[in-house]
């Protein structure tokens, strides 16, 4: 897999787009946010700012080794609406996982 910080996001990874929202597909290994050892312009939000020329508002976000959707806001109303909407636990998530082959051990 290459590295988050040589890989553009690409107009497909955007899901849906409103005039307030994006929802993007964001891969495995990509960090949600910048910060402490991720370096600069590597993180999805970055990225997507990198693409659109709008200043992207996190609302949620997913451990880097996750893959899922992400929404984000395009102002700073919309980010507080949809920060309050998982804050106050409206949202649905669904965690799903893909494993192959069998533990050497039983688990249970």
């Amino acid at each position: 897999m290459k590295s988050p910080s040589k890989t553009a996001l690409k107009q497909e990874q955007i899901l849906l787009e409103t005039d307030r929202f994006w929802y993007v597909n964001k891969p495995s290994g990509w960090p949600t946010i910048p910060g402490m050892g991720i370096k600069k312009g590597a993180s999805l939000s970055e990225k997507l700012e990198e693409l659109t020329g709008i200043k992207a508002w996190t609302i949620h976000r997913l451990d880097q080794g996750t893959s899922g959707v992400m929404a984000f806001a395009k102002d700073e109303a919309s980010h507080r609406e949809g920060s309050l909407f998982f804050q106050n636990r409206e949202s649905k998530k669904t965690y799903r996982f893909i494993a192959s082959g069998l533990p050497d051990e039983p688990i249970f």
